[in-house]
């Protein structure tokens, strides 16, 4: 899942980096009467020179934009759906850990009953009763359905 998020983050800013590459501008100053142009403005009359193709420049920085966007919401929905799934692993881990103690407990139930069965002697018989009882009432009390 890492690996996921360092890719799209990297795509993320790669797009972020390559819309920030400013384009050279052009300024038309008049300074005591003549004309100059320079790459800053030169005062208070200075104008931005329009160049070729600043419309299709506009155009390919506001789909850029739109693309960071989108990589953007598709890193956040990632996070949130690997979130989801540690919690539904979280509870899936709770899960099977209390259906093992159930499966111990049953099996636990089930060897005492034998034992009290195959015993001859009362305190035996009696040991195993009482240690299948501990475990039947660990089992109503842990497993069965509330």
């Amino acid at each position: 899942m890492k690996t996921r998020f360092q890719w799209l983050s990297f795509v993320v800013l790669a797009a972020n980096l390559s819309s920030g590459i400013a384009q050279a501008e052009i300024y038309k100053c008049i300074i005591q009467g003549k004309i100059s142009y320079a790459e800053s403005p030169c005062g208070q009359g200075a104008a931005r020179v329009p160049m070729d193709g600043d419309e299709l420049r506009q155009k390919q920085e506001a789909q850029r934009v739109d693309e960071v966007r989108k990589l953007t919401e598709r890193l956040e929905q990632a996070k949130e759906q690997d979130r989801q799934l540690e919690q539904w692993r979280a509870k899936r881990r709770a899960q099977e850990s209390k259906e093992a103690v159930c499966r111990a407990l049953l099996l636990s139930a089930i060897n005492s009953k034998t034992e009290a069965a195959v015993w001859d002697n009362p305190t035996l018989v009696y040991n195993a009763k009482t240690k299948q009882m501990a475990a039947e009432e660990a089992f109503a009390r842990e497993c069965a359905p509330r």
